[in-house]
C-alpha cells in the first residue's frame, strides 16, 4: 500500500510538471521543430527507496542440515554512468535507447554448509523509452517520458552462478539539456525506476538443483531515484 501511494504521488508530480512545462512550449512552437538525433553520456548517482535490507534463510531439517542456508541483501547508494541515443521526430517525439551501469548496487552475503559467499555485484541495465520535448529551442531542451528496463545483468561477482529474478523494470524520466553550441550541450535528468519484487539466486559450485533450492535471497520491492549530469551531442 505504501509503495502504491508513493508511486501515485510521483506520477502526480510528473503530470503537474508536464502541464507547467507545456506553457512555454506553446510560445516556442515554431522553434527547434526539426528531427534530430541526440547522444548523451552522463555520470549518475542512484539512491534506493523502499526495502533496503532483507535477510533470508532456509533450514532443511535434521536429515538435510548440511543444506541449511542464510543470506542477506542490502541495497546501496551507487555511482555509475549512462549512455543513450535518442531520435527526436519533429523536435517533439523521441525514442531513446540507453545502457546504464551502476556500481555495487547491493551487498550480498550467503552462508551454506560453512561456506561464506559475499560480494557486491554491479548492474548493467539496457533500457528503451520515449520522451516528449516540451521546450525545444536553440538553447534549451526540456523533456519528460517513461522507459522500460529490459533486464538486469550482474557483473563483478566472484561466483559465476548468480541469477536475478527481474526481467522488466518500469520508470519515468524528466530531463533538461542546455546547448553551449548548435551541437554540444550540458544537461541532466532525474529518473524513478520501479523494479518491483526482486531476488538473487546464489549457489556455490555443485549446489545448484539440490533439495530445498536454498540459494534465493529476496530483496523485496526495490526502487530507486537516479540523477545524471553530463554532456550531449546533437546530430542533424
Amino acid at each position: 500500500m505504501e509503495k502504491s501511494i508513493f508511486t501515485s504521488r510521483v506520477l502526480s508530480l510528473l503530470f503537474i510538471f508536464t502541464l507547467t512545462a507545456s506553457l512555454p512550449a506553446a510560445a516556442s512552437e515554431e522553434q527547434g521543430r526539426g528531427s534530430f538525433g541526440k547522444l548523451r553520456v552522463q555520470p549518475l548517482l542512484s539512491l534506493p527507496v523502499g526495502d533496503n535490507e532483507v535477510s533470508g534463510w532456509n533450514e532443511c531439517g535434521d536429515y538435510w542440515s548440511l543444506l541449511d542456508f542464510y543470506g542477506a541483501a542490502r541495497s546501496n547508494n551507487s555511482l555509475g554512468v549512462t549512455a543513450s541515443f535518442e531520435y527526436v521526430i519533429s523536435g517533439r517525439y523521441g525514442i531513446e535507447l540507453s545502457f546504464v551501469y551502476m556500481r555495487e548496487v547491493v551487498d550480498l552475503e550467503a552462508r551454506v554448509t560453512g561456506l561464506r559467499i559475499e560480494g557486491s555485484p554491479n548492474f548493467v541495465l539496457p533500457m528503451i523509452g520515449s520522451n516528449y520535448h516540451f521546450l525545444n529551442d536553440e538553447n534549451i531542451d526540456l523533456y519528460a517520458g517513461g522507459f522500460v528496463g529490459l533486464g538486469v545483468i550482474a557483473t563483478g561477482w566472484s561466483y559465476e552462478n548468480i541469477e536475478i529474478s527481474k526481467d522488466i523494470a518500469l520508470g519515468i524520466n524528466v530531463g533538461l539539456d542546455y546547448y553551449l553550441t548548435d551541437t554540444w550541450s550540458m544537461g541532466g535528468s532525474m529518473k524513478y525506476t520501479d523494479f518491483g519484487e526482486i531476488g538473487f539466486s546464489i549457489f556455490p559450485p555443485g549446489y545448484s538443483g539440490l533439495i530445498c533450492d536454498n540459494g534465493l535471497i529476496g530483496l523485496g520491492s526495490m526502487n530507486m531515484f537516479t540523477f545524471t549530469v553530463g554532456a550531449g551531442y546533437r546530430f542533424r
